[in-house]
């Protein structure tokens, strides 16, 4: 893949993230002591490596209160969600 493909991907990638954060009624952030302590909890359940980036996408969603979690993998999700329900959107 060339370096413009790449740089076209993320300029799509950046473009869609942009129209949601304009559509959002709210954003979610997590706070020092969240990060922490899901850093503790994903230790003691022996979750490391990139499914810690995927744990705190899913603690975003806890703490905004969503009832369901929308990605396209869902396998990723499975486990680290507790309470949201996890299912791909129907079309990509």
């Amino acid at each position: 893949m060339t370096t413009d493909r790449v740089r076209s991907h993320f300029t799509e990638a950046a473009d869609v993230l942009q129209r949601f954060v304009d559509a959002a009624e709210s954003l979610v952030g997590l706070g020092e002591d969240d990060y922490l302590e899901l850093l503790r909890r994903a230790a003691d359940r022996g979750v490391a490596g990139g499914r810690i980036y995927d744990s705190l996408i899913a603690e975003a969603a806890r703490i905004g209160e969503a009832e369901v979690f929308l990605t396209f993998n869902t396998r990723h999700f499975v486990g680290i969600t507790s309470g949201i329900e996890v299912r791909e959107p129907e079309s990509r």
